[in-house]
């Protein structure tokens, strides 16, 4: 009996360990892809207010030419 025990024993801890260390690697997956989509749209931020400056300067030189 006890021998049965201790394997059903093992066999949990082993399974608790596994489960736990998925965890943490799919943790530190999630927090690596948050991490990159932050950074991706903080550029897409810096891109779209550097393409309205752009827009704004292409506005007034299109108004110097006419004049």
């Amino acid at each position: 009996m006890s021998v049965v025990a201790g394997m059903i024993a093992a066999w949990y801890t082993n399974r608790i360990s596994r489960k736990k260390s998925n965890r943490e690697e799919w943790q530190g997956l999630y927090m690596e892809m948050k991490t990159r989509t932050d950074e991706a749209e903080k550029r897409n931020h810096e891109l779209i207010m550097e393409n309205e400056q752009l827009r704004i300067e292409n506005a007034e030189l299109k108004s110097q030419l006419k004049s």
